[in-house]
């Protein structure tokens, strides 16, 4: 929210800080929605997340998307 005009560049160091601080494992994204709906539309959100992770494998990119907040919640 801080960043209005966001883009992928700008929400990549964000990202990446908290993975290298807290490591794949310990981390899932999510959104503000539907407040971020102010400032863009929701594929796009979730597509630069894809973006930033796609030097990731397949399993990471699993992790941040599913797997860890299916395990945290205790969806599984």
């Amino acid at each position: 929210m801080l960043d209005r005009r966001w883009t992928v560049d700008s929400l990549r160091p964000w990202a990446l800080a908290c993975i290298d601080a807290f490591g794949v494992d310990r981390c899932f994204f999510g959104t503000n929605w539907p407040v971020d709906r102010l400032f863009s539309s929701y594929d796009p959100v979730v597509n630069a997340y894809a973006e930033i992770i796609s030097g990731l494998s397949p399993a990471e990119r699993q992790a941040l998307f599913f797997s860890n907040a299916t395990s945290l919640y205790r969806l599984d």
